[in-house]
């Protein structure tokens, strides 16, 4: 992996989000330590399907960071911590790719964090080679393929919301005017759908979107969509 080439990719999304909707000066060093935690809801998806989700989120915050170990790789975070309190920040949520997990791109969710971001992720059914759960029965790219990632993200953005009113250690801690989605290959094709990809996916919460190696072929009307959007397109997994 080219450590150069990460770093500036670092640097344009947090200029590119700095630059979309905050008026916080771009500081070229971390100013935080990233907080972490995780939490789980259950919701009903558009096809009547109870799915469980685990929520990996990443924020900015003051208490001092421990090494911590994920699943096969480790980070400096502040497990549990309390969030800065200069909140609210604003929301990136991530769309992982193929076979992917909610983890897998860690070098720029907990980094984001320490640069004043809440990031959000979660597992959806294809997950860490998960092949159980993916239909064969359509192969034809259109909006109701893969349309339980666009109700996973909805769902998400819906239970961060709802943490933010009420929950005990987050809440306050999001800017829901502020949202951002971010994805990896067909987690960028995910949220490529949500700002406008499929009218029919359209979440009109997420006001930029940052996309990496994203599938983008079965899209014909890309002219029309007006989200900002930054794609980089080599494979940084």
């Amino acid at each position: 992996m080219n450590r150069r080439y990460l770093l500036v990719v670092l640097v344009l999304v947090v200029l590119l989000l700095n630059g979309c909707f905050s008026n916080n000066a771009f500081y070229g060093v971390s100013r935080y330590n990233a907080g972490y935690t995780v939490t789980y809801f259950t919701y009903i998806n558009s096809l009547g399907d109870i799915k469980n989700r685990t929520i990996y989120i990443w924020y900015p915050s003051y208490d001092k960071p421990i090494s911590y170990r994920y699943s096969n790789m480790t980070g400096l975070i502040a497990v549990n911590g309390s969030v800065a309190d200069d909140k609210p920040f604003p929301l990136v949520v991530f769309s992982h790719g193929y076979k992917g997990n909610g983890l897998q791109s860690l070098f720029i969710t907990q980094k984001l964090a320490e640069y004043g971001y809440v990031v959000a992720s979660i597992n959806h059914d294809d997950a860490t080679f998960n092949w159980s759960n993916i239909s064969r029965k359509n192969m034809l790219w259109n909006d109701s393929f893969f349309i339980d990632r666009r109700d996973d993200i909805k769902a998400l953005i819906d239970i961060l919301v709802e943490l933010n009113e009420n929950d005990s250690l987050l809440k306050g801690f999001i800017d829901s005017t502020r949202i951002a989605g971010m994805g990896h290959s067909l987690g960028g094709y995910t949220i490529l759908g949500l700002v406008g990809g499929w009218n029919s996916w359209r979440e009109e919460r997420i006001r930029i979107a940052l996309l990496y190696s994203p599938f983008i072929q079965p899209f014909n009307n890309l002219s029309g969509i007006e989200t900002p959007i930054m794609i980089t397109r080599r494979d940084i997994r």
